[in-house]
């Protein structure tokens, strides 16, 4: 592929798709980098494939056969990663970098790195203020690195004044005598290609999670509305329980109605004379 490029940047290759040469099968896009800090070099990276799931494979660098503008094209499948590796992988992106003297210069975004051996060339610093803002990038050698831990950088004492600038932000380009505006409106229109580009793969990224989670609730949905299965609700018969009762016979006759209590007298006698006497009805009473 005598049309790509010796060396790149780890922004072209982030969040691309990635395709299995042999089989065409896709693997997911890449989500970070398989970087090794102490040598300054990058080893491969990681393709993370589902929403909900997260699994990971991981693909060296020397079977990157392709790169275009919607994929990258591999030589051989990615080999299925482990998840506690994956979150042990050292990377040196997102660190912000402070001098031995205590200045804050910025945070490494990116680097520079080549492609057939992997060494880190330049990382890709944005300086901390206005001018990170603006877009500003500084090229930062690896060699100036002291040490590292997990947030932060730090370097040589230097004057980031003197970093070499890989892009100017607008604000210089703008701000420079004698501007040439076509060469500005290029730029212009390279950045706005580039951020189309870029919009282009995270709405194609959210689109591939929403039909994974809409799947996933189908799937859900139909285990809800399957029939349930009356063959195995029918009833046990009664004699089967008792059959199953060993004491059956002492709960039957626990179950006998009690004896119906009587008073020591053999009876009660009935009072000597009525209640109301037959002299004090009323024949004409409509109730008797």
């Amino acid at each position: 592929m005598s049309d790509q490029p010796e060396e790149l940047t780890l922004s072209d290759l982030l969040n691309r798709q990635v395709l299995d040469r042999q089989t065409t099968d896709e693997h997911g896009r890449i989500d970070r980098v398989w970087m090794h800090p102490p040598a300054h070099r990058v080893l491969g990276f990681l393709c993370k494939q589902g929403l909900i799931r997260g699994e990971f494979s991981a693909f060296r660098l020397d079977q990157l056969h392709a790169l275009g503008d919607d994929s990258v094209v591999l030589e051989a499948a990615p080999q299925p990663a482990n998840p506690e590796k994956v979150d042990r992988l050292e990377s040196l992106l997102q660190h912000e970098v402070w001098t031995d003297a205590g200045l804050h210069v910025g945070k490494i975004v990116d680097c520079r790195f080549d492609r057939q051996t992997g060494y880190i060339s330049a990382y890709l610093v944005s300086p901390h203020g206005w001018r990170g803002v603006a877009g500003m990038l500084w090229d930062l050698d690896p060699q100036l690195v002291l040490s590292y831990g997990q947030a932060r950088v730090l370097v040589a004492e230097l004057d980031p004044e003197t970093l070499p600038v890989y892009e100017a932000g607008l604000t210089e380009a703008v701000a420079g005598s004698e501007p040439d505006y076509r060469h500005l409106l290029g730029d212009l229109r390279q950045r706005a290609r580039h951020w189309k580009q870029e919009l282009k793969l995270q709405v194609s990224k959210v689109k591939e999670q929403a039909q994974e989670v809409l799947a996933q609730v189908q799937e859900v949905r139909e285990q809800v509305q399957q029939p349930l299965d009356w063959e195995d609700a029918t009833p046990q018969p009664l004699t089967a329980i008792a059959e199953d009762e060993e004491d059956w016979d002492a709960a039957e006759t626990a179950l006998q109605p009690l004896p119906e209590l009587r008073p020591k007298s053999a009876a009660i006698a009935p009072p000597a004379q009525p209640l109301i006497p037959p002299e004090a009805w009323d024949d004409d009473d409509p109730w008797v």
